[in-house]
């Protein structure tokens, strides 16, 4: 602005400049209202997503593979973890799945090995041990689990029981089960084998220690476990 212009001029010529100003500054905000209506739909949509997900408690990212069929093939994107890091069964398997009186059905991915999971199709109990090429089942209500090459017992609820402390055991019968401190298989590399060696206790369904019987269970062919 000229400092050498009459007052009046001056003035007049200020509000020529912020008139002119700010009808740039309309046409600025209208040649950015398109883009802005078309990014505000996109993030609504994207929360509207997130909300859902987050009320479903699923995370929207593609699943692991699994099986719950020994007569079909693993089914694609069945294993999904939740925002918490839970695993559950994606929704377009749960029907096909088979539950027993329980309200548990098997389960079993190639990462997390054999799983029971409930008709919420949340898993329940992880690290199944094997059993004739499938889930090992509940005796007296416990199952027994393996974590980190150590066997331990669940129930129906997924608590674990007895903690996985031990190296072989066998399942509940009349609410006692053998178990054994440094034993292992005698192949490792087959689906079945003997314990060997190792020290051998008996336990109630509780993991207290009710006798140390002979060296030798009674039933030793157990699944090996997988490495």
């Amino acid at each position: 602005m000229r400092e050498d212009l009459p007052p009046h001029e001056r003035s007049i010529r200020s509000a020529t400049c912020r008139i002119t100003k700010f009808g740039l500054w309309h046409l600025g905000q209208a040649a950015t209202i398109k883009p802005m209506f078309r990014w505000g739909i996109l993030s609504g949509v994207t929360l509207v997503l997130w909300f859902v997900s987050l009320a479903l408690g699923e995370n929207l990212n593609p699943g692991r593979p699994c099986m719950f069929d020994p007569d079909r093939p693993d089914v694609p994107n069945c294993i999904q973890t939740d925002h918490s890091g839970g695993l559950f069964v994606s929704s377009n398997y749960l029907r096909q799945l088979s539950f027993d009186r329980f309200g548990l059905a098997v389960v079993y991915s190639r990462q997390e090995g054999w799983m029971y999971v409930n008709r919420k199709g949340r898993v329940v109990v992880s690290g199944v041990a094997a059993m004739d090429n499938w889930a090992d089942g509940f005796h007296d209500g416990l199952v027994r689990i393996i974590k980190n090459g150590k066997y331990g017992f669940a129930n129906q609820r997924g608590t674990v029981v007895i903690s996985p402390v031990y190296d072989g055991a066998l399942n509940f019968e009349n609410r006692i089960a053998e178990v054994c401190r440094g034993c292992g298989c005698d192949d490792h590399h087959a689906e079945h084998c003997t314990l060997v060696g190792g020290e051998w206790f008996r336990i109630d369904t509780h993991g207290r220690v009710l006798a140390h019987p002979a060296t030798k269970p009674s039933t030793p062919a157990v699944t090996a476990p997988d490495d």
